[in-house]
Order: structure tokens, then sequence, then C-alpha cells
């Protein structure tokens, strides 16, 4: 290795020492000089004499015609940068910020509104479910209230919807019976039991089952609303394990919370199924007043008429 020193433009001196490990470096372009400018050389004088014209002043004590060369960091930096990143240059490489989400971005059991509806209005309440403190307070025993004022709510809407034709209070009121199966369902759904999906597809499962005259193999052929019944009713028992020629079944899967009217209909039917059909006949002199109205039930039944629905409609008409 060795050191020389050279003269700059400018007069200076500076002292470069060549390396094999080095590059030489590259003189600037030298522009020309002006032509209605003139330079004469004095004995002892230099050659920056004679760019002293076009030379801008230098502002600092470094001349700024010298060209400081980048340090051996840099020029790694900048080599790693033109060729294919490798290891070390990956690693080296600054990291992309992560995106912070804002405290009133919605959590991910919300979803946009969307062209389902349905799904849209699950969505809906299960953000409910996490946010609102009376809905996380409440179980499947607390809304059963809630579900049976809806039920008759919605009777009442049917029965409005009848007599006027206007049946926009009927909407409203399947929307909150549909409020409470959905509520149930997310209930279920937040303990791991079942959710809104699993309830549609055993449904889906039933419906197919107990309609063989559409989904079963004998599809299509013809049938009346009383085979289809009884097609019903004994595939029914068949899921259940039942005997359905057992009178002591005839009450089995009834809810005893049914209004009197429909619980007696509905016992008639299953006696009636397994043999042991209740006569319409008028109860005799002095009979008790529950004989009497069972009898009136039977001759509802007789002539294909719902005693509920009857009964309702006479209290209707007396207002």
């Amino acid at each position: 290795m060795s050191t020389r020193t050279t003269a700059t433009r400018c007069g200076r001196t500076s002292r470069r020492t060549s390396s094999p490990w080095r590059s030489r470096r590259r003189r600037p372009t030298r522009r020309p000089t002006p032509p209605n400018t003139t330079s004469r050389s004095t004995p002892g004088s230099t050659p920056s004499s004679r760019i002293a014209s076009w030379c801008p002043p230098a502002t600092s004590s470094r001349c700024p015609s010298v060209v400081r060369r980048p340090s051996r960091r840099r020029r790694r930096r900048r080599r790693c940068s033109k060729t294919s990143p490798t290891t070390s240059c990956a690693a080296s490489a600054p990291r992309p910020r992560k995106r912070r989400r804002s405290p009133s971005a919605e959590p991910d059991h919300s979803m946009e509104p969307t062209d389902d509806a349905l799904a849209e209005f699950v969505a809906v309440m299960r953000r409910l479910r996490a946010e609102c403190p009376w809905k996380q307070e409440q179980t499947h025993r607390s809304l059963a209230r809630y579900l049976l004022e809806e039920t008759y709510e919605t009777l009442e809407a049917i029965d409005t919807g009848d007599r006027t034709g206007d049946w926009a209070h009927l909407r409203e009121e399947l929307g909150d019976l549909l409020l409470q199966v959905v509520f149930h369902a997310v209930i279920a759904e937040q303990a791991g039991e079942f959710d809104l999906d699993d309830v549609a597809r055993d449904i889906t499962a039933k419906m197919r089952r107990r309609n063989p005259h559409v989904y079963g193999p004998d599809a299509g052929a013809p049938a009346d609303a009383a085979s289809v019944t009884e097609a019903w009713e004994a595939i029914k028992a068949a899921e259940k394990g039942l005997d359905k020629q057992d009178h002591r079944n005839a009450t089995l899967g009834l809810p005893p919370g049914l209004p009197a009217l429909l619980y007696a209909d509905k016992v008639l039917d299953r006696l009636d199924r397994v043999g042991r059909p209740v006569a319409p006949l008028p109860p005799a002199a002095g009979a008790d007043l529950g004989d009497r109205l069972l009898a009136l039930v039977a001759e509802a039944r007789q002539a294909g008429v719902d005693p509920e629905q009857a009964l309702r409609d006479a209290v209707r008409r007396q207002l």
C-alpha cells in the first residue's frame, strides 16, 4: 500500500492511499471555461486560478470539488439494495408496522349489511348478546314468558288480518317471534350447545322424513290430506319408539300448558287413532260442565272445526 499527495482543482492538497480494497475515485468532469472569461497564469500560480470563474465559492472549509467517498457500511447497503435480497439483507430491512385497530372498530362477530337478511339479523343478535347488559343476563328460562307473549300476539295478528285483510301486523309479530327463536339459538351457541344452523338442519331433515309423499321413493304419487296426516303420525311414533295402538301414549309429548280446548282436541285425536273414539253425544241431564265441554270438542272435531278458534271467534263477535 502506497501514499501519494495530489493537488486538487482549488489548489489544496489531499493525501490518497492506494489500496487493492478501495476502488479509484472518479475525477469530476471539468466544466468548459466560458468564452468571455480570460485568465492569465502567472509564475507560481496554480491551475485552480483558471477555474475560479466557474467553481462556486466554498461555504465551508471543505472544498466543494472534493467528493467524499461513502463509508464502507453505506456502500454495502447500496450494493445490497441493487442486488437480490439475501438473508442478511432481508433481516436488516425495516419491518412493516402493524395497523392498530381503532377502539371504535366492530368486533369479529359483527358483519356489514348484506343481501342475506337472516344472516345479518343473526349477526346483530350475536353483537347484542355480547355488548348489551340486559341481553347478557337472559337465559332460556327467563325468555320463556316473552316467547309465550309473542306467540299470543302472533295469534292476535292472525285474527286481525283475517278480519280486516291487512296483514302488516302479522309481518311485525312474526319478526318478534323470530327474534325469540334466534335469541334462544344465540344463547345456546354461546354455551357451545348448538346454533341456528343446527336448528335449520334438524327441521329440514325432519320435514324430509315426515313427508315421504314429496321426498320419499314414492314421491309424486297421489295422496290426500288424511293419508298425509296418518303417515306423519306413524313416522313420528316410530321415531319416538311409541306404540300408537297404546292408549296410554295419548298424552305423551303434549305440553301440559296447552289451552284446555286445544289440549282436549289433541287427546281426542290420539284416542281416535288408537281405536277409542269419543262420540259427540249430548251429555245427560245434570252432567258435569267438563263433560259437556268435552262433548262439544268432539262435535267440533266431527265437523272439522277447530274448537279453540271457534270459541275465539265467538268471543270476538260479542265485542
